[in-house]
Order: C-alpha cells, then sequence, then structure tokens
C-alpha cells in the first residue's frame, strides 16, 4: 500500500505565498509576465503594473512603485494579512485582521486606485 499525503491547505497557501514574495525579491529582474488583453488593445486596465510595481516594492524602490501602480502596495498588504491569518497569532491580533470591513475597505481601495490611475487622476 502507498502512503497517502494529507495535504494540508494552510500550510500549502503559507508556503505559495511565501515561494511568490520570495521569487520576486530575489530575483534580479522584473517577472517576464505577459500583458493582459486589455493591453493587446491598446488601452489600460486598473491593475496594470501590478506585478512590476510588486516587484519594485520588494527591492525598496517605492517611487517607482508606486508611478507603476499603486496597487502593488494594496497587493502587497492583501499577501500579508492573508499570512497572518494563516500563521494564527495571538487572538487578539486574529480579531482585528479578521474583520470582513477589513476586505471591503480593501477591494474598495483597490478599484478606486485602479480607476483612478486609469483615467490619470493620480
Amino acid at each position: 500500500m502507498g502512503v497517502l499525503l494529507k495535504i494540508n491547505k494552510r500550510n500549502l497557501e503559507i508556503t505559495l505565498i511565501l515561494l511568490l514574495l520570495a521569487s520576486f525579491r530575489l530575483s534580479s529582474h522584473l517577472p517576464d509576465v505577459p500583458l493582459c488583453f486589455a493591453g493587446y488593445w491598446g488601452f489600460g486596465c486598473p491593475t496594470c503594473g501590478t506585478t512590476r510595481s510588486l516587484w519594485s516594492i520588494l527591492h525598496g524602490d517605492f517611487l517607482t512603485a508606486w508611478r507603476l501602480n499603486p496597487l502593488g502596495f494594496l497587493v502587497l498588504l492583501a499577501l500579508t494579512r492573508r499570512l497572518l491569518i494563516l500563521a494564527k497569532p495571538s487572538r487578539s491580533m486574529n480579531v482585528i485582521i479578521e474583520r470582513s470591513g477589513f476586505e471591503i475597505v480593501l477591494i474598495f481601495a483597490f478599484l478606486l486606485f485602479g480607476y483612478l490611475r486609469l483615467f490619470e487622476l493620480v
């Protein structure tokens, strides 16, 4: 009989997030990410530049990250928040970071920054 491996989804998600962040931080050049369909049609979308922005943040180039797309900061905040929730810190910390209102504010900010950037208001 073979050994059945039970995958712990929480640990898998933590590992994947950490691998993503580590690969961005340790890479010496921007990731080769294809353009989204909006780029092929000649117009931008609210999330264009977010990957490059996140890469710049992890390399300490905050001004470039902001110029590429401010959403990179929100993505990093969301990933960090998710890691904190998954790591199961103290109960008092979970009460603060697991509030559903936080997700609504984060999604609203994500959309607001994206559309302000799209219409060149930021």
